[in-house]
């Protein structure tokens, strides 16, 4: 079977669409297999599998609400006219690529081209990455011809499919080194709320930072794209020269986004991290600023902006909030 067409599915979120994408990389090395995907026009993989140089399609699907709150109601009737429609879309994709395979690693997306793999009598095999599989997996195992699992007691809610315990397949990428500042002789800590991020757990983890309970540890703490700009913070520091200290600065970003129309707002957070031994970290201050249209090539950038600077003369703080913003500007326009 070295020149078999593949069709992919698999999505929604990066725990459902980077294994695939692990698969398929591993099969291409292997094979000379000939792959095309269908994903979700709403899901993770609108913006990766471009990357991927293969035919695809992205359907306009939604997962199942499991609730009776009107919302959830109103969302489940979208998804299942969703479903009709789609079905025909997927269908002409399979008549078009006609594929010998299907390898599907579940979530809402892979509904459809199982169901219409079933359908023709496509064969097809499951990856499930979780303890507990999930809803697609349990509807389609029983006529899967195996499911590979990544944890191996997930075997005990899949009785009717061959199962094989193969661990979760990983996405070797390009990489990019970064910086962190870490304390040495504290542990370090990774939060991870999935790809996508958790609302809940980046709420809680806020909480406890801003009141100094996290402390005992370095905290490296990714948050997911959809809650960066409502949990961003920044970190300055700035050298004041002989005989001054070093003073350094920690930020809450909030970014307030509309067409033509972009705020940030900076406020100090002096007990997110723990005070460097080397600076004197400033309590108070806070910035706003606010980017306008004025048309193609032009915008209008205004700062409102204070700070209490403690032991500073007066003129070396009108220095940091004038200079600071210039500089800021500066290194914009040069980036730009």
């Amino acid at each position: 079977m070295h020149n078999t067409n593949v069709l992919l599915c698999g999505g929604g979120t990066g725990g459902h669409y980077y294994p695939l994408m692990a698969i398929k990389k591993d099969l291409e090395l292997k094979s000379s297999h000939k792959f095309c995907y269908v994903g979700a026009k709403k899901g993770i993989e609108n913006s990766r599998i471009q990357n991927e140089k293969i035919d695809y399609k992205l359907i306009s699907i939604s997962g199942i609400q499991r609730s009776v709150f009107p919302k959830a109601i109103f969302s489940n009737i979208k998804t299942l006219i969703e479903i009709f429609f789609g079905f025909f879309i997927v269908m002409n994709f399979f008549l078009k690529h006609k594929p010998n395979l299907v390898i599907s690693t579940g979530g809402y997306s892979s509904f459809l081209p199982l169901q219409i793999a079933k359908i023709l009598r496509i064969p097809y095999v499951l990856h499930e990455q979780n303890s507990y599989p999930g809803i697609v997996t349990k509807m389609f195992s029983s006529n899967a011809k195996v499911t590979f699992l990544g944890f191996e007691n997930a075997k005990n809610y899949l009785q009717k499919t061959k199962t094989i315990f193969s661990g979760n397949p990983i996405l070797l990428s390009e990489t990019e080194d970064i910086e962190l500042k870490k304390t040495p002789e504290l542990a370090t800590v990774l939060i991870f709320g999935g790809s996508q991020g958790s609302k809940f757990l980046n709420d809680k983890i806020k909480i406890l930072a801003e009141d100094k309970k996290l402390n005992f540890a370095n905290i490296v703490w990714i948050v997911g794209e959809k809650n960066y700009d409502s949990l961003f913070y920044v970190y300055f520091t700035m050298e004041m020269g002989w005989p001054l200290k070093k003073r350094d600065l920690v930020s809450d970003v909030k970014i307030n986004k509309e067409d033509d129309y972009v705020s940030i707002s900076l406020s100090s957070v002096p007990n997110f991290i723990p005070e460097d031994d080397d600076y004197i970290r400033i309590s108070d201050s806070k910035s706003v600023w606010t980017l306008s249209k004025i048309n193609e090539s032009e915008t209008k950038v205004t700062l409102q902006s204070y700070a209490v600077i403690e032991g500073l003369p007066s003129f070396v703080v009108e220095l940091f909030i004038v200079e600071g913003p210039i500089f800021s500007l500066s290194n914009l326009k040069d980036k730009i």
